[in-house]
């Protein structure tokens, strides 16, 4: 008899400690799901809060194009995430991804046209002009410019040079 209440008391034992080990893995699996959800829901909140606005574009030289942007969202673009945009250009059906201030065009580069608190960032309401320095010739056609924030927010603009 007293070996049943032994085996009793070693199967009581055994099933405390896979409901303990159990527990523990259903409450680090619900801490990390936790974790994730606070992440997107950030990630959300910065995305939602970000809006910029292509509002003009326009080539100044045969190789040369200006785009006006604007910041339309809530979120400061600091100067460090201005320089990562994405800028696509190129006339329709061959445009690419042109790099910041590389050695040599394709490239661009950009300034802060109306830095209200003069902190380098782009703020609310403040537009950046960006440069592109193309690397052939400007030929008479439609033209196709897209900025991409580091977040992933987007803007395009289509626009025509003209020939002759």
């Amino acid at each position: 008899m007293a070996h049943i209440v032994v085996s009793e008391a070693m199967l009581t034992i055994a099933c405390v400690i896979a409901v303990c080990v159990l527990s523990y893995a259903l409450l680090s699996s619900v801490s990390s799901f936790q974790h994730y959800q606070i992440l997107q829901n950030r990630a959300l909140s910065e995305r939602s809060a970000t809006m910029i606005e292509v509002f003009f574009a326009v080539n100044i030289s045969s190789t040369n194009v200006k785009v006006w942007v604007k910041n339309i969202g809530g979120n400061e673009i600091r100067k460090a995430l201005i320089e990562k945009l994405d800028v696509i250009f190129g006339p329709r059906g061959n445009f690419r991804r042109i790099p910041y201030n590389a050695a040599g065009p394709p490239t661009w580069t950009y300034q802060i046209v109306n830095d209200v608190d003069g902190d380098g960032n782009w703020d609310f309401g403040e537009t950046i002009e960006i440069t592109i320095v193309w690397d052939k010739t400007l030929e008479a056609g439609d033209y196709y410019v897209k900025v991409v924030t580091y977040n992933g927010i987007s803007d395009h603009y289509w626009f025509s040079v003209g020939g002759g």
